[in-house]
């Protein structure tokens, strides 16, 4: 096959492509609609767990969002002394404490992708409020392309670097419910990747979240 016959071929079915329509998110229940804040401004005390192999490690941390391109993160140790900070200032990102050489290099890119040892994680970096405060941005509802209703509430929402999928568990109403998103993208427009974050919320907020064999969870030391 010759190249103009390879590039009229492709032409042809990228034509033939239906793109995805979004649909209105206030189709779906006031009770899922709950879920999804504004990621800013917001602040909370966490406890966390991080496991990765026989590595084990638990910590404190302080965390503060006054927009969506303005947060810092400090991490604490068991008396209190700072081991890392993370700060967004005007999605520039400083890293600063005693464990700051350990940390991979991050960044966020023009797009305010965050950008983790030179890939693409999954996430916009003001997006990561809202992971821990264990709401659903509200920018998603702009990219719903379904929902699905059987055991579970599900929805989908679809842009052009990334596919979420949100499950409602027992969503009877917003309290002790709990919701799990699997967040699926590629690196480098070639590997996929894909991350599972949940939380549950009774009293405050218990989340957690999955990227291969790593594993961390969280609980807020606040109500929320």
């Amino acid at each position: 096959m010759n190249m103009k016959l390879i590039i009229a071929t492709l032409l042809f079915f990228t034509g033939c492509v239906t793109p995805i329509k979004n649909i209105d998110p206030n189709s779906m229940s006031a009770v899922y609609l709950e879920h999804f804040k504004k990621c800013s401004p917001a602040e909370n005390s966490l406890r966390f767990s991080y496991s990765h192999q026989n590595q084990r490690l638990s910590f404190k941390s302080d965390w503060v969002a006054k927009d969506e391109k303005n947060w810092e993160i400090h991490f604490l140790d068991g008396i209190g002394r700072l081991q890392l900070g993370v700060k967004n200032s005007d999605m520039n990102l400083k890293i600063s404490g005693r464990a700051a050489e350990k940390v991979p290099n991050m960044e966020i890119d023009s797009e305010g992708k965050l950008i983790i040892q030179g890939y693409y994680s999954g996430l916009l970096a003001k997006e990561l409020p809202c992971i821990l405060a264990g709401v659903l941005p509200s920018d998603w509802l702009y990219s719903l392309v379904s929902t699905e209703k059987n055991k579970h509430f599900e929805s989908t929402f679809q842009s052009s670097d990334r596919v979420i999928k949100t499950k409602f568990i027992d969503a009877n109403d917003t309290n002790g419910s709990e919701v799990c998103t699997e967040i699926n993208w590629t690196v480098m427009g070639l590997i996929s990747q894909k991350s599972h974050w949940c939380f549950q919320k009774n009293k405050g907020v218990t989340s957690r979240i999955t990227f291969k064999d790593h594993k961390l969870v969280w609980k807020t030391l606040r109500g929320n």
